[in-house]
């Protein structure tokens, strides 16, 4: 038994070992995550050593199933997360597959070529001007959600990070990053740019390319983009999460987040409703505002693509802020419906000049502030003359 043989693997299993093993590679396709993918290699090749003796046997029989069409269909939509699963074989858990590790390096290697060459035959076909173009660089700045920009590629349900495409990496010049990319490699998948500015923070919109249209001046280029609403990468699971965001994500976000924001979509539209005059704008803190018209899929800030900290940075702010809003709107609705409300603004802003609402106390009016400005030189407007509205 040779690996590397395309055969069918059952041709090279002992009898029934095949439908156990074939039935591994099917749980393995439900998971898009590295850390899901080592857990059912550790499955399958616990399953080999308990039913072979010898572990060459066990090593010739892995390869043989990695190489039948089954093995490679699920490993051909995740040659991504090689490098991110050769790091984990380093944890305890998945030590039953380090001695294996030269098959699936061989492995991937092979898919990752396969790909490549079915990408370039494809886009040769159908475009022959792309082998003059060469290589075009992609300029990212990372600085979470400040005057940055990312580019992913959409591969199936999936938004991978421009960098699994690159051919190098040409430099870092303080927060930007230059990629050599291919266009062979990314072929017709579409290109997707996240921004934000510095003042405004995220922008609730992005841009969709052909991956050809980066390399043109950047009016041009805008000009060229397709815009859509954020709401669009709802339908997309970043495909460079670490096993703790996927267990936030499936555990305390699905728990708690979920329905929180959907109680704030609630509260946010009772808010406009009360409001009065014709334009009845809610003024949300960006990352909040986002996440809401996003949607509840996950957590906006797992979009940072290029640190698990920076994200973490994000997510801690991102809670935070749905925290406040909820708990807020919460107060606001109960004082409403008891009469207490007699001046209501609608900005959710930091260190405001103004309280957010004025209620009646026993003792006069109270105001409701939102992150309240402690400074005293700045705290209620008292540098702008302003203050605090009076009841009318």
């Amino acid at each position: 038994m040779q690996p590397g043989v395309m055969s069918e693997a059952r041709e090279c299993l002992p009898g029934g070992l095949w439908e156990e093993a074939s039935r591994i590679l099917r749980d393995a396709m439900l998971g898009k995550s590295a850390y899901w993918l080592a857990v059912k290699l550790s499955s399958l090749v616990s399953l080999l050593e308990a039913r072979l003796s010898a572990r060459e046997d066990v090593r010739d029989a892995l390869a043989c199933i990695l190489n039948s069409d089954e093995g490679l269909e699920l490993l051909s939509g995740r040659v991504h997360l090689y490098g991110e699963l050769l790091g984990l074989l380093d944890k305890p858990q998945f030590r039953v597959l380090r001695p294996y590790r030269v098959v699936l390096e061989e492995v991937f290697r092979r898919v990752a070529g396969l790909e490549a060459v079915r990408e370039t035959r494809g886009v040769v076909a159908r475009s022959s001007r792309l082998s003059a173009e060469g290589v075009i660089k992609v300029v990212e700045f990372h600085q979470g959600f400040h005057s940055s920009n990312y580019y992913f590629i959409v591969d199936g349900d999936r938004l991978v990070h421009i960098s699994n495409y690159a051919r190098a990496v040409e430099g870092r010049v303080g927060d930007s990053v230059t990629y050599l990319i291919e266009p062979a490699l990314v072929g017709d998948r579409p290109v997707v740019e996240l921004s934000s500015s510095r003042r405004g923070g995220l922008f609730c919109n992005v841009h969709i390319y052909d991956i050809r249209d980066l390399g043109l001046e950047p009016l041009e280029r805008l000009e060229r983009a397709r815009r859509e609403h954020i709401s669009l990468l709802s339908r997309y699971r970043p495909a460079y999460l670490s096993p703790s965001e996927e267990s936030f994500l499936w555990g305390d976000w699905s728990r708690y987040y979920v329905p929180m924001l959907e109680d704030l979509k609630s509260l946010v539209e009772w808010l406009r409703g009360i409001l009065p005059g014709p334009f009845s704008y809610v003024g949300l803190p960006m990352l909040a505002k986002c996440q809401l018209e996003m949607g509840a899929a996950y957590p906006i800030s797992y979009l940072i693509p290029y640190s698990v900290n920076a994200r973490r940075q994000s997510l801690q702010a991102l809670t935070k802020q749905l925290h406040q809003l909820w708990v807020t709107l919460t107060i606001l609705r109960y004082l409403h419906n008891r009469g207490k409300l007699h001046v209501l603004r609608a900005s959710f802003e930091q260190s405001p000049t103004e309280p957010l609402a004025v209620l009646g106390c026993c003792r006069g009016p109270c105001g409701l502030w939102y992150e309240f400005d402690l400074h005293p030189l700045t705290m209620c407007g008292a540098s702008s003359g302003q203050g605090m509205p009076r009841a009318s």
